[in-house]
């Protein structure tokens, strides 16, 4: 018996064998497939420690900015011990005047 390629039964067979055989995991297709996944993590992992460095940068300033807001505080502190310094001897001043008349 011989076989003709044109015929349409042996087209479709060759065509559902085709299907069938490119449908089962080889060797070859896992280790693309792992290799895809591979690449994947390494891109992650850069994502990642671009993460971690962006978290430190955003730690640093964050402390910067609280050593800066601490050294305001202060300053206001002290402008306002200044004010009520200044009150105190202001009404000392004006009482002194009031029993020295």
């Amino acid at each position: 018996m011989k076989v003709d390629i044109n015929d349409p039964k042996t087209e479709k067979l060759i065509e559902n064998m085709t299907l069938y055989f490119s449908e089962i995991p080889t060797y070859l297709g896992l280790t693309k497939k792992l290799s895809g996944v591979n690449e994947e993590l390494g891109k992650m992992r850069g994502v990642l420690v671009e993460l971690n460095k962006n978290i430190k940068e955003a730690n640093e300033s964050s402390e910067k900015l609280t050593r800066a807001l601490n050294k305001i505080s202060k300053a206001g502190v002290l402008v306002g011990l200044l004010a009520v310094i200044v009150a105190a001897l202001n009404l000392a001043f004006e009482i002194y005047k009031y029993c020295n008349r």
